[in-house]
C-alpha cells in the first residue's frame, strides 16, 4: 500500500524537479518506502520533524539539517478508511524560487549579500560569499554582530558587524511561512552609486558651467562688445571728436547698426569740416574786409572818429590820432576835444543820437597844436534793429 501511495505521489509530482525526496513513513517512525534508494529502509533515515505531523492537513515541518545543503520539508498525515493515522508522508523540496532570487540578486551586485530567516531567526540560506564559498546554514542570523531583535516586523537599519565592517540591513518578514528575508550591503559599496551620482552630477556641472561660459562669450563678442564699442564712440563723439568709426562685428542687426553709425558719423565730420572750412573762409572774408576798412580810414586826412551812445571814442583813424594823441580810444570825446568832465549840450553828436540824422556844427577844439576852430560832421551808423 505504501508503495502504492509512493507511486501515485510520484506520477503527480513527476514534472517538478524541486522536489529532491518523498518517503512515506510508519506512524511508528519506520521508513517504508523513499525515493532515494540509498535512504532504503530504518529509522535513522527519518527526519525528525516530519514525525511531529497530524491528520490536520500538510504542514512545512522545518528546513532538512543545519550545516548542510537547505531544504524546505514538508509533511502531511496518510489516513485509513476510518480516519485512524496510517503513515506520514515526508517530502524534501529545494529553494528553487529563493535561488532565482539570489541569482538575480547578484546580477544587480556582487556585494550585498541576501539571507533566509527561519522563525527562529536562522540563515536557511544565502547568497554566496565573494569568495565564492557557501554561506553556514542553521547559524544564527543574530549571533552575527546585527542588532536585529524583532523577526516578526519589517525594519531597516544600520550595524558594524564582528569583523567591523559597517553595514546597510533591511528585513522584510514572509507572514505565511513566520520566516523573513534580509539583505546587507556594506556602507562603502552603498555609497558608490551616490559618488558616481556625485561624479556625474559634477561632470553636469562643469559641462552646464561650460555652455555658460561659452554662451556668455558668445553674448559678449556679439552683442555686448560691440554695443560697448558704439556707446563709448558715441561718447567720444558727443565731447567733441567727429569721424570716429567702429569696427562692424557682432550679430548681423549690430553690423548693420555700426555700418549706419559709421555712415552718421562720417557725414557729420564732413558736415562740420565743411561748416569750418566756410567759416574759415567768411572769417578771412570779414577780415580782409576789415583790414581794407582800416586802410580805407586810415587814408583819409580827415580825422574821423566812432563815439557809442554814451559819447566813449570806439575807434580813431591815424588823422585823428596823430591830432589828438594816441590815447584817444576808449576816452569821451566831451573830455578828449573840450576838456571836459560831462558832455556839451545840444552838440552834433547828441543831436545825431536823438534824430537818427546827420548833423554839422562849427566848434573849437584842444588839439595837439592847442585850440583850433573845426568843422564836425557826425552821422548815424545803425544796427540790425
Amino acid at each position: 500500500q505504501a508503495r502504492a501511495e509512493l507511486a501515485a505521489v510520484q506520477a503527480k509530482m513527476s514534472g517538478l524537479t524541486s522536489v529532491e525526496q518523498i518517503q512515506i513513513i510508519s506512524p511508528t517512525g519506520t521508513v517504508l518506502v523513499s525515493t532515494l534508494a540509498d535512504d532504503g529502509s530504518g529509522s535513522s533515515a527519518v527526519r525528525p520533524a516530519c514525525l511531529g505531523t497530524s491528520a490536520d492537513g500538510p504542514v512545512i515541518a522545518g528546513v532538512a539539517g543545519k550545516g548542510q545543503k537547505p531544504g524546505l520539508l514538508l509533511a502531511g498525515a496518510i489516513t485509513g478508511d476510518r480516519g485512524e493515522p496510517v503513515g506520514i508522508v515526508c517530502a524534501r523540496f529545494r529553494f528553487d524560487i529563493h535561488r532565482h532570487l539570489v541569482r538575480a540578486h547578484r546580477s544587480r551586485t556582487s556585494r550585498a549579500m541576501l539571507y533566509l530567516l527561519d522563525e527562529r531567526g536562522e540563515v536557511v540560506d544565502e547568497s554566496f560569499n565573494s569568495d565564492g564559498q557557501s554561506a553556514r546554514y542553521g547559524e544564527q542570523f543574530l549571533s552575527r554582530g546585527r542588532t536585529v531583535h524583532d523577526l516578526h516586523h519589517r525594519w531597516e537599519g544600520r550595524y558594524v558587524l564582528d569583523s567591523g565592517v559597517e553595514e546597510l540591513a533591511a528585513y522584510a518578514p514572509i507572514p505565511s511561512l513566520g520566516w523573513g528575508v534580509a539583505v546587507e550591503v556594506p556602507v562603502a559599496h552603498a555609497l558608490l552609486a551616490l559618488r558616481r551620482l556625485e561624479r556625474q552630477a559634477a561632470l553636469i556641472t562643469v559641462v552646464v558651467a561650460l555652455f555658460v561660459v561659452a554662451a556668455a562669450t558668445w553674448s559678449w563678442r556679439t552683442v555686448v562688445s560691440p554695443l560697448q564699442s558704439l556707446s563709448s564712440t558715441a561718447e567720444r563723439m558727443a565731447s567733441g571728436a567727429t569721424g570716429e568709426t567702429v569696427k562692424p562685428g557682432g550679430s548681423r542687426e549690430i553690423a548693420e547698426l555700426a555700418k549706419t553709425f559709421n555712415r552718421m558719423s562720417l557725414a557729420l565730420w564732413e558736415s562740420q569740416h565743411t561748416l569750418e572750412r566756410r567759416i574759415a573762409e567768411r572769417t578771412r572774408e570779414l577780415g580782409e574786409s576789415r583790414e581794407f576798412a582800416e586802410l580805407l580810414l586810415n587814408s583819409i586826412d580827415h580825422r574821423v572818429i566812432v563815439v557809442d551812445r554814451a559819447f566813449r571814442i570806439v575807434k580813431a583813424n591815424a588823422a585823428a590820432v596823430r591830432m589828438y594823441g594816441p590815447d584817444l580810444v576808449g576816452t569821451p570825446c566831451y573830455q578828449a576835444f573840450e576838456g571836459r568832465s560831462e558832455p556839451c549840450p545840444e552838440c552834433a553828436a547828441a543831436r545825431t543820437f536823438a534824430t537818427g540824422r546827420a548833423a554839422t556844427e562849427a566848434r573849437s577844439q584842444l588839439t595837439n597844436n592847442g585850440r583850433e576852430a573845426v568843422e564836425m560832421e557826425t552821422y548815424p551808423v545803425f544796427g540790425s534793429d
